[in-house]
């Protein structure tokens, strides 16, 4: 449940018939709903020491929290639901990898997951020595594939199916030359550290797996406003697979494993993927990639005259959220889909920065800098909010017995975790 690695999304038109029956249920714009009572404070809790986070993912009732302290190294933390640490650890300072940024995490059964970019590769035994004088080297070859065959895309629904009518990405770092992998048990011990060469540039931003396949998908990053979307499937031979998507401007988000066979990943594209071109000028996409080939098989974009689209976060049940910006005019967006790419119901806040969705979970940044939580039921309906003043919105999370979570930043530089 990670998203926002402090990195917005990147960027004609194209009219086609769709029969789709589509149910708009919207909620007042995120701005203007100031009669929703505050979050209560009491119940959230601070990270201590940090000056940017990544992102959290939750391991049953407890928090996983990666981020940076205030002297820039990057650590993954446990935190109880109440707020205390039970763990922090530093893998890249602590395994050799020198200079470096964890970008993404999730939670693998009992297991945390960590990807990121170092300039050199990590070591479950770094010495002083393998720190001082350290030699990247490549595991793993893959095989490209930036496009499929011409049979994988011939049934799908394409366009704008919700009828909403994104921004410029910004590279995190461009001499980071080793991504890694790392496995970490719930006491915060590294099992094993996966390395492969980064002289594409290569920038993770979620991870999904699935038995012994960890899939890793984020950003070959070029130049400026100039990225592909990019997937690394390691094997649990610690062999490492490579696919690109796009050319110039496309950038994934997100993964969810959606089937036994099939990746789900979302993202923004303004170039031809599946031989489908862009619609708007920048075009929010869902992809369905095949988990054994890497192969790109649909694609289903959303646009609109002169948008600019983004899906910046997915769950398992095909429920998306970002946002899209037409002139001056920038919305948050949630959709939820069914498994054949029809819409469910739809959700759009006016004078949003940001909108993520999760389970029965919505939380939406406006302009204003506030946060706006919400809990909906199957169809969209909202049964509950609150709001949290002077917020920027980093990521969203459910719980089994504190509801919708949220992570996020103030002005200060405080870092909070809030339950609706």
């Amino acid at each position: 449940m990670i998203d926002k690695p402090r990195a917005t999304q990147v960027t004609a038109f194209f009219s086609l018939l769709l029969l789709y029956s589509i149910a708009f249920t919207n909620l007042p714009a995120a701005h203007a709903n100031t009669k929703l009572p505050a979050i209560n404070s009491s119940t959230s809790f601070q990270i201590p020491n940090t000056s940017e986070v990544v992102g959290f993912t939750r391991i049953k009732e407890n928090w996983i929290i990666a981020g940076v302290d205030s002297a820039d190294k990057s650590w993954v933390a446990q935190y109880t639901a109440k707020g205390e640490q039970l763990w922090r650890i530093f893998p890249i300072d602590e395994n050799g990898g020198g200079d470096g940024f964890i970008t993404a995490i999730t939670v693998a059964g009992s297991e945390i997951v960590i990807a990121g970019i170092s300039q050199n590769p990590l070591s479950v035994t770094a010495t002083p020595e393998e720190v001082a004088t350290p030699t990247p080297t490549p595991i793993g070859t893959g095989t490209p594939q930036p496009s499929p065959s011409q049979s994988a895309h011939k049934n799908i629904p394409l366009a704008n199916p919700d009828n909403v009518t994104s921004a410029a990405s910004a590279p995190l770092r461009g001499d980071i030359k080793n991504f890694f992998k790392v496995r970490i048990d719930v006491a915060g011990k590294i099992l094993t550290i996966v390395n492969g060469k980064n002289s594409e540039g290569f920038i993770p931003t979620s991870i999904a797996t699935s038995k012994d396949l960890y899939f890793i998908v984020g950003n070959e990053v070029s130049g400026e406003n100039r990225s592909r979307g990019a997937l690394k499937i390691i094997k649990a031979d610690g062999s490492v697979g490579s696919f690109t998507y796009g050319s110039k401007q496309t950038t994934l988000t997100r993964v969810v494993v959606t089937s036994a066979t099939s990746l789900t990943v979302v993202g923004s594209s303004a170039d031809t993927l599946a031989d489908r071109a862009v619609a708007g000028r920048v075009d929010g996409v869902v992809l369905t990639i095949s988990q054994s080939t890497g192969a790109l098989t649909k694609v289903l974009r959303s646009s609109g005259k002169g948008a600019i689209r983004s899906w910046d976060f997915a769950s398992g049940n095909l429920l998306v959220s970002g946002t899209s910006r037409t002139g001056n005019v920038r919305e948050g967006v949630v959709t939820s889909f069914t498994s054949k790419a029809a819409v469910v119901w739809t959700k759009r806040f006016s004078k949003s920065v940001q909108a993520l969705a999760t389970g029965s979970c919505i939380a939406v940044e406006s302009s204003g800098t506030e946060v706006f939580l919400y809990r909906v039921d199957s169809k969209g309906k909202e049964l509950q909010g609150a709001r949290a003043p002077g917020q920027d919105l980093i990521a969203l999370a459910t719980t089994a017995t504190k509801g919708c979570a949220i992570l996020s930043a103030a002005a200060n530089g405080e870092f909070r975790v809030s339950y609706l």
